[in-house]
């Protein structure tokens, strides 16, 4: 007599039930009693691949471990629904709020749910930067908290910065600033990278139980040179930087490396480094891994790299303008693609900080966007598998996995691409008629898959701002929000 599914023995059963994609295993607890407690366990809910990005606020340090079986269900049942509404021609905005922190955000970094770092640019031209603590509703009378300002950083001659959870879900941030040393124009240029170690939590008081955040620790660091670009990854800050030379001498691209718990600090200064082009080069941080990528001679070229081991050194080492540069610990992987399009071409990669994501595939967009009536522009989507075990692979004549056409005269800036790269926003600017959209797509992983383009909102639904007015986006894929800042100074966050 065979055996009935439910009569397979327990260890075959946890096989099948893990190697189910999350919508399948989802059904299968629907189907009977005993395959729901059987399949309920946090020991395949713990094991199941997610393809879709799962939104894990909730998590205490960004782990599915750290979930109960009933609480990772809940997160995928959302993820599924979110896909589903993204993927509509109309999606349905579920709710919107306004925060008003009185000047235009250059740059806005969202930290879960609760928490936002922006910089306004004032009238001296100076970056302030500002941590606001997001409204919610009280615990004791249920009234709506509005959201506040809770710290705010004058850095010297800032221009940009970027900023993480020290660890995801913890109440520890991370802000770095990248500005410039006050000279006179007779002194070689100098570039700080300031580090802010921000505790949120903060000291409670009488007059309030949610805490007052602090800024715990600040690390500057120094150098003869203009630093330009930064990511964080745990405890491990990367920073691009060109050296300051002496006019005619050649200027090479390098990164520096701090870790913010043993105020160590490593140069890199790698042959591959000097291809890229300075203004096109970009980067991400999988620490121990680092993502290069960037533009040379028309095409495109990713590196994956393993960080020195000084980096992670229990014992503090400091490395000043003089000394000699380090090497990676290890190349993994090289793409380069076929020629480009055009030299009119624009790399964008995620903005959000990775925590426990594992680098298995990295995505960037190249939009282009030429400013001819005739043509048309073009946006291409790579994806570059990784296996970190792997040493020293090669890859040339790398093709897009998918890519869809743009009108004629039209850009595609902000641009925000999410963390697993199946989805993105941006602004549409329509050269020849001075029309503005919001718009949205997915970027479906599958073999023969097309991009779904559609506008930001139905178009029965009257926005709160004009769109031209918009100024800086950021996208938290998992969660499904949006967050537009106008020039007016507000900002808006909607949840799909």
């Amino acid at each position: 007599m065979p055996l009935s599914f439910t009569g397979l023995p327990d260890d075959i059963l946890i096989q099948i039930c893990i190697r189910l994609d999350p919508k399948d295993l989802i059904s299968v607890i629907q189907t009977c009693r005993v395959l729901h407690a059987f399949a309920f366990s946090d020991y395949v809910w713990h094991h199941i691949h997610h393809i879709l990005p799962v939104d894990l606020s909730s998590s205490r340090d960004g782990h599915l471990s750290s979930l109960s079986a009933s609480e990772i269900q809940a997160a995928t049942i959302r993820a599924l629904n979110l896909d589903v509404n993204w993927r509509r021609p109309v999606s349905r905005i579920k709710r919107m709020d306004k925060i008003q922190p009185s000047a235009t955000a250059v740059i806005m970094q969202p930290l879960g749910p609760n928490w936002l770092v922006t910089s306004n640019r004032t009238r001296g031209g100076i970056v302030d930067i500002s941590v606001w603590r997001l409204g919610s509703h009280s615990k004791e009378n249920g009234r709506l908290i509005p959201s506040s300002r809770v710290i705010h950083i004058k850095p010297e001659k800032a221009f940009t910065f970027c900023a993480a959870f020290q660890k995801e879900g913890g109440d520890v941030a991370i802000i770095t600033v990248l500005g410039a040393v006050e000279g006179g124009a007779t002194v070689t240029k100098r570039g700080h990278l300031t580090i802010y170690q921000v505790n949120l939590k903060g000291h409670e008081t009488n007059e309030s139980s949610l805490g007052i955040p602090y800024i715990m620790q600040t690390w500057r660091i120094q150098r003869n040179a203009i630093l330009y670009y930064a990511q964080i990854s745990g405890p491990v800050v990367a920073a691009a930087f060109v050296p300051s030379k002496a006019t005619g001498e050649p200027r090479r691209l390098q990164i520096l490396l701090a870790n913010i718990q043993t105020k160590t600090t490593v140069a890199i200064n790698s042959p591959g480094l000097s291809l890229f082009d300075i203004t096109k080069m970009r980067f991400k941080l999988y620490s121990p891994y680092i993502v290069i990528t960037g533009i040379h001679k028309r095409r495109i070229i990713a590196y994956v790299r393993k960080l020195p081991n000084t980096i992670f050194s229990s014992k503090q080492i400091q490395m000043d303008d003089e000394s000699l540069p380090e090497n990676w610990a290890a190349s993994i992987v090289d793409y380069e693609t076929g020629p480009m399009l055009s030299s009119l071409a624009d790399i964008h990669i995620s903005p959000e900080p990775i925590y426990a994501t594992p680098l298995t595939t990295f995505t960037l967009l190249v939009t282009y966007s030429p400013y001819a009536s005739a043509e048309g522009g073009k946006v291409e989507v790579y994806r570059f598998p990784v296996d970190t075990s792997a040493l020293n692979l090669k890859f040339s004549d790398w093709r897009s996995s998918l890519d869809f056409l743009t009108p004629a005269n039209v850009t595609l800036e902000p641009m925000c691409l999410g963390k697993t790269g199946l989805r993105a926003v941006w602004l549409s600017h329509q050269w020849n008629t001075d029309d503005f959209k919001l718009m949205k797509a997915s970027f479906p992983n599958a073999v023969n898959a097309e991009a779904v383009v559609a506008p930001f909102h139905a178009p029965t639904l009257a926005l709160p701002f004009e769109p031209h007015t918009c100024h800086s986006l950021y996208f938290d894929e998992a969660a499904g929000k949006v967050w537009v800042g106008v020039h007016t100074g507000d900002i808006f966050v909607f949840q799909f």
